[in-house]
């Protein structure tokens, strides 16, 4: 069987185009075409048929098939219809509900499409998009904005689409605030006359105006309004602008109330700030009218001109000064013009000078000690006091000043008076500079002259301190037990093995490890040998008698000494008149030394014996320790009291008057050791012997 079937590249065309039919057989071999449009024989002997259509027409194909043993052939084809539309001119315009605006104003802009469909939109504002796809288009433009849109139809047939509609530009005016102020030519007038007042408009234009007083309309439209007010007119105007794009329109002005006044009387009084003030202080007078508008004045001191057109005056016054003010009245309406003032009588003080001077509770401290600083002042009153360290101001308002310092700080006040009458205030005080010490350690050792002694010598000790300071004090101690103190030096009969130890409290007083012990010394003392000395003999010379060889002392081979002894023989005429002690001494290998006394006397032979000297004088105590009594008995005059050391060098002498009959000897600073008494009469001397410990 032969058949033949078409197909059209587009059923549904716009008028013109052509459309494109294709014919598919089916048992054809080379087969032979013929086309029909509407019936009519068409087209050429091809498969294929392309021809531009009218609106409604009908095409078929018949096809004949080349084959020999066929059925249905030549083959009619199904038959296809053609719709041809009418080709549609698209455009489109715009419109804007207003095109000259005031800025910050939308503006409405409407598009009317032509063969639009269902039209889709794109606005432009200055060429760049803008807006929605809607025909309606707002927005606040600015100026000279151009404003289209662009339109594409939604129907399939049609020309020059898209579309594109004609421009509108838009003129955009800015905003002007409208505003009037009047003024007067005057405010303040007498009673009858006339005032004008001038309005002056703020973006007016050719504005018009509508004048009221007291809140009703008067006068015309004019800028200027003339009228004769009366006390207590309230006059404005209100303008209205003929500008396009304004605010506050219509606008309305400032009021002013003129001042309409009678005959006023002028008066003027003058207060001075003070009456009483110092010397070279100055003082300021203030004139307060009446009724002078805007006076003039002329100021009088002591009846000369000083100053003029002030309200206020001031100067420098001198005691007695006399001072009043005559003013010029600016009103019109006046009586009484010009006015002279009352008379202002100042009495004037002379100064007084403020100082402030400061002192310190201590000016030399330890580290991290607080000291206090005390002012004092001189015409200060009830003062303001500025504290400063280093020229940094401290501390508070306070007449004392407490803080810690640190080393060569220098510390000052200034003092501010509340007198009134002063000279150099405020003022500065001295300068106190702090010595601010470290804290120093404290320690004490004993140094002995001689640690390996003989029995009955005296031990010197010393105490050996540091950072002891001047005067430090001293506790001595034998076998731990307190024997005295305050003393750099100690001096004692020894015992063997005595341990010897001192407590010093240092006087310095920045100092750690205060009162310190010092490690204990122990003292080696040897037995001293015993000595004996038997005289055999007088042990009273005439002082004329001749030298006496000395013997009997024991152990042998020791040394005889005392007043008129050289080489073991006694001379009465070189020891003198007077009782003597001679003395025999021994030393051991190990240096002890042992002694025997015996006392003789030196006698004149014309007069009272020396052995009773004896029994005129009395010495206590033995040992002493700070005063040394000599007691003199009966009325033999006694020249002059002596103390000798040991070595014959005298210590101290007070010659007596001739009826003393106590004479004192103070042993303060004294060594502790062995001395001499020599009491001196007219006629002859007495030696003792006295310990000071």
């Amino acid at each position: 069987p032969v058949s033949v079937g078409i197909s059209a590249d587009n059923t549904s065309v716009c008028i013109g185009t052509q459309v494109t039919f294709t014919a598919t057989p089916v048992n054809g071999g080379i087969p032979s075409y013929q086309w029909f449009v509407n019936g009519v024989a068409a087209g050429a002997d091809s498969p294929e048929f392309v021809y531009t259509p009218a609106d409604g027409d009908m095409v078929h194909v018949v096809a004949t098939s080349s084959l020999a043993c066929t059925s249905g052939n030549p083959a009619h084809s199904d038959t296809i219809q053609v719709s041809v539309g009418e080709v549609m001119p698209v455009s489109v315009s715009i419109s804007a509900d207003n095109t000259a605006v005031c800025s910050g104003t939308e503006v409405n802009f409407t598009a009317v499409p032509i063969n639009g469909g269902t039209p889709s939109y794109q606005w432009f504002v200055n060429g760049v998009v803008a807006g929605s796809d809607s025909p309606a288009f707002s927005y606040a433009p600015q100026d000279g904005d151009k404003v289209h849109v662009r339109l594409t139809s939604g129907i399939a047939c049609t020309s020059g689409n898209p579309a594109q509609s004609d421009t509108i530009p838009v003129s955009v005016g800015e905003v002007l605030p409208v505003s009037v102020s009047i003024a007067a030519d005057n405010t303040s007038v007498c009673s009858g006359t006339p005032v004008t007042f001038t309005a002056t408009p703020v973006n007016g234009g050719s504005p018009s105006y509508q004048w009221s007083v007291n809140g009703s309309a008067i006068g015309s439209s004019s800028q200027n309004f003339i009228y004769t007010p009366i006390n207590g007119d309230v006059v404005n105007v209100e303008m209205t602008s003929d500008l396009n794009c304004t605010t506050n329109n219509p606008a309305l002005s400032n009021t002013i109330v003129p001042e309409v006044i009678e005959l006023l009387p002028v008066s003027v009084t003058i207060d001075a700030d003070t009456n009483m003030v110092c010397s070279g202080t100055e003082v300021t007078l203030v004139a307060t009218p009446v009724n002078g508008g805007e006076p003039a004045y002329q100021w009088n001191v002591n009846g000369k001109l000083a100053g003029y057109n002030m309200t206020t005056y001031t100067y420098a016054p001198v005691d007695g000064d006399e001072v009043y003010v005559q003013m010029i009245s600016s009103l019109s309406c006046t009586s009484n013009n010009p006015a002279q003032s009352n008379t202002e009588t100042f009495t004037v003080k002379s100064a007084v000078h403020v100082s402030v001077s400061q002192s310190v509770d201590h000016n030399w401290v330890c580290e991290g000690t607080p000291v206090t600083f005390t002012a004092e002042s001189v015409n200060g009153g009830n003062a303001i006091y500025k504290w400063l360290v280093n020229g940094v101001e401290s501390g508070s308002n306070a007449q004392t000043f407490t803080y810690t310092p640190a080393n060569e700080d220098k510390v000052n006040v200034e003092l501010t008076s509340d007198l009134e009458c002063t000279i150099g205030n405020p003022a500065l005080s001295n300068t106190i500079m702090l010595k601010v010490d470290e804290i120093l350690p404290v320690s004490v050792s004993v140094i002995a002259y001689d640690s390996t002694l003989c029995e009955g010598e005296v031990a010197i000790l010393t105490a050996d301190p540091v950072n002891g300071g001047g005067i430090p004090a001293f506790e001595w101690y034998i076998n731990d037990s307190l024997i005295m103190g305050d003393l750099y030096h100690y001096y004692y009969y020894p015992k063997n093995g005595d341990q010897i130890k001192v407590k010093m409290a240092s006087s310095l007083t920045c100092v750690s490890g205060n009162p310190a012990v010092s490690e204990p010394l122990v003292l080696t003392v040897f037995d001293n040998p015993e000595v004996t000395w038997e005289t055999s003999g007088d042990t009273v010379f005439c002082i004329n008698g001749g030298e006496v060889l000395l013997n009997g002392g024991f152990p042998e081979g020791g040394i005889y000494s005392g007043a008129g002894v050289s080489e073991g023989t006694f001379s009465p005429s070189v020891a003198g008149i007077g009782t003597h002690e001679l003395v025999y001494s021994f030393s051991t290998e190990f240096g002890c030394n042992g002694e025997a006394i015996v006392t003789v006397s030196v006698d004149s032979c014309t007069s009272i014996p020396s052995a009773r000297l004896e029994d005129m004088v009395d010495v206590y105590p033995n040992p002493a320790s700070d005063v040394l009594y000599v007691a003199i008995n009966g009325e033999d005059v006694v020249k002059a009291v002596r103390l000798v050391s040991l070595l014959g060098n005298t210590v101290m002498e007070v010659k007596t008057a001739p009826a003393e009959r106590m004479v004192e000897l103070p042993l303060n600073g004294l060594n502790h050791t062995l001395y001499f008494v020599e009491i001196i009469f007219e006629d002859g001397m007495l030696i003792k012997q006295v310990v000071v410990k």
